[in-house]
Formats: C-alpha cells, sequence, structure tokens
C-alpha cells in the first residue's frame, strides 16, 4: 500500500486505528449509524463555504508541488500545471 504524503509509520497507524474501531462500528446498531453519519453530513453542509476553500487550498498546493516537480524533472510539462493553477486562481470562490 501507498500514501504519498505519509510515512510507512504513519499510514501503519491509520490502518491498525482503523482496524481497531472497526468491531465496535460493526457493533453499533445500525439506527445509530445512520444517525452518526447524517450528523457528519450536516457538520459537512454547515461547514461547506470553509471546507470549500480548504479544498481549494489543497488544489492549489498540489499545483505548485506539480510545478516544481515538472520544471525540475520534464521542463517541457510545465505548462500543464501552470494553466491548472491559473485556472483555479481565475475561478471565482
Amino acid at each position: 500500500m501507498q500514501c504519498p504524503r505519509a510515512s510507512k509509520d504513519q499510514l501503519d497507524k491509520a490502518v491498525a486505528a482503523a482496524k481497531a474501531a472497526y468491531p465496535a462500528w460493526a457493533a453499533t446498531p445500525i439506527e445509530e449509524r445512520r444517525k452518526l453519519v447524517i450528523k457528519m453530513a450536516e457538520a459537512i453542509e454547515a461547514n461547506v463555504g470553509e471546507l470549500a476553500r480548504l479544498l481549494d487550498f489543497f488544489l492549489l498546493e498540489k499545483g505548485v508541488y506539480e510545478l516544481s516537480y515538472e520544471a525540475n524533472s520534464r521542463p517541457d510539462w510545465v505548462e500543464v500545471p501552470a494553466k491548472g493553477i491559473l485556472d483555479l486562481l481565475s475561478t471565482p470562490p
């Protein structure tokens, strides 16, 4: 398994935490799980603006990373991430 933004130790810890949490989640009655999922959806909806800005930030960060990578590895491809960055910056919030 690969995770480009996490170390092997971080990935191992995340997988172990998910495995440890699964039995309790599976034992939780379906109605309670449904309520929890709805509560998460409501939290997302209540914070959609902030979450959208956070996603935009991550997309921009990814574009800058790709631009740097291409500039150092394949200069002929710099135009691709550069156009993506410009698209992100020209899209109204």
